[in-house]
């Protein structure tokens, strides 16, 4: 079970033509760029109706990129995550024995028996689906849940259902709708980092040069009994998000197609431009949404 306590949901808002159109925030899913975008999109109109959105990740691309900002910043601000039951990773010089201590802590009574799975609860590699449940708790019903992968065209889609309810039960015409800004994959500037025009993680080891998470993607890819645990961890996000799973996780197919989402979510399916060994290649080359 998660603690809806312990997830930040709401992040940011922008109004327009008296919606508030509000982000629901999930790590490692590009908060700063499309908080940057939303406030652009504000035109001071005042809100009459609220519309919550989200976007998404691949579940193994995001984990990933989610253990690289742990490493990141456990290195940095030297912070123990010993409190949690998931620090003993920390003590290993080998960046193949972090890894593999790393994967026994978050993957528990899948592979570790005795380590319970607490790094799980970390908030950069926690499933996402812990995130709507947070939201959900609060009664913030999710209108709009988009793919990272296809952020652009999907801010294009974002603006069409902002739209419908802007105009739901109104005598306004739809001409009277201005469309707001494309997707600016490169802003970055939000109200708690002002005048930010860099990527924030360009310095983090989410990085291309990043050993430490260039040897989880090796991992992920070759070693399919730690692919096949992680499918399981995250199968909920496999399940409620209607991503693919990937290549080497087909034992896990069968459970996916019996296991209902719990959660009631916007139906998408997002189905994988790449899989495998090759949508890390994927991620690599799309690091600038890391």
């Amino acid at each position: 079970a998660y603690d809806p306590e312990r997830r930040s949901t709401a992040m940011c808002s922008g109004n327009r033509h008296g919606v508030q159109v509000t982000y629901v925030q999930i790590y490692k899913v590009n908060t700063q760029g499309i908080c940057s975008n939303l406030y652009k999109l504000d035109d001071g109109s005042f809100p009459t109706k609220t519309f919550f959105f989200t976007f998404v990740r691949e579940p193994l691309e995001r984990f990933v990129s989610g253990f690289s900002e742990v490493m990141y910043r456990d290195e940095k601000r030297h912070k123990l995550h010993g409190a949690n039951g998931c620090g003993k990773y920390r003590a290993a010089k080998d960046v193949g024995e972090k890894v593999q201590l790393f994967l026994d802590a978050y993957l528990g009574d899948e592979i570790a028996a005795n380590s319970g799975g607490k790094c799980r609860y970390d908030p950069h590699v926690m499933p996402q689906v812990a995130y709507f449940a947070a939201s959900l708790d609060r009664g913030e019903k999710i209108r709009f849940v988009g793919s990272l992968a296809t952020v652009v065209e999907e801010w294009k889609r974002l603006e069409r259902a902002v739209r419908f309810l802007a105009f739901e039960n109104s005598t306004s015409s739809l001409t009277w709708w201005q469309a707001w800004p494309a997707f600016d994959t490169d802003s970055w500037e939000v109200r708690w980092s002002p005048g930010r025009t860099t990527n924030p993680h360009i310095h983090s080891n989410s990085a291309a040069n990043s050993s430490l998470r260039a040897e989880m993607e090796r991992v992920v890819s070759t070693d399919f009994r730690r692919r096949i645990a992680l499918c399981r961890a995250l199968l909920l996000d496999y399940v409620c998000l209607s991503f693919e799973l990937p290549v080497g996780c087909e034992i896990v197919e069968t459970v996916k197609k019996a296991m209902p989402c719990p959660l009631a979510l916007p139906h998408r399916t997002f189905p994988n431009a790449t899989t495998g060994s090759q949508s890390l290649q994927h991620e690599q080359a799309n690091r600038t949404i890391v």
